[in-house]
């Protein structure tokens, strides 16, 4: 659970407005011309061309989030293991205080100066920035649930997860569930970022 993501709530709230933009970055098969080249690389296990840290926002800065009807949002993960490996997977939510959000996570990033009604100066980034890590331990999943494949010269097998992690904002607090083939298994850990 992240709490305070939305500040302290003093008496009863019916609605409230994200302060930030809040998402995750992903990897997406690189293309030509779309991508920038920095972000570039080759999966060890496809072969293939991807695109790392595509930024994908959840909520936009000043979106209503109405407190009787909490928002849900979704992170949709793609693991990929051999059996022997570590099955604790997850993302990064990011947040962002600008009002135009980047489209990579590795853009150019500044601080500004602002001035708040009291007139003491703040600094405001405007980029986005590491809010907390959210993971799922997959070894709750029974083996014959993830998606078997090849490949390489040799053949190697190894296994593919395609799985959710889904938060609900409500009242200021974002709670976390781990969600695979439409059900909810085992626990979800958060760490924040410092």
């Amino acid at each position: 659970m992240c709490r305070g993501l939305e500040g302290p709530s003093a008496g009863l709230v019916a609605m409230r407005l994200a302060r930030k933009h809040y998402g995750t970055y992903t990897s997406q098969r690189f293309m030509q011309g779309v991508h920038h080249p920095d972000d570039a690389y080759i999966d060890k296990i496809t072969g293939l061309k991807y695109a790392r840290g595509q930024m994908n926002w959840l909520v936009k800065k000043g979106e209503r989030l109405p407190e009787d009807s909490p928002r849900k949002v979704y992170i949709e993960c793609f693991a990929e293991f051999k059996m022997d490996d570590d099955r604790e997977f997850g993302a990064q939510l990011v947040g962002c205080d600008a009002d135009e959000a980047p489209r990579r996570y590795a853009e150019d990033s500044k601080f500004i100066q602002t001035r708040n009604y009291s007139t003491s100066l703040k600094l405001i980034y405007l980029g986005a920035y590491n809010i907390c890590r959210v993971r799922a331990d997959l070894s709750t999943v029974p083996m014959y649930k993830f998606t078997k494949a090849r490949s390489g010269l040799d053949a190697e097998e190894y296994y593919i997860a395609e799985f959710r992690l889904e938060a609900t904002f409500c009242s200021g607090v974002v709670e976390w569930s781990f969600i695979f083939d439409g059900k909810e298994y085992g626990s979800v850990s958060v760490s924040y970022d410092k």
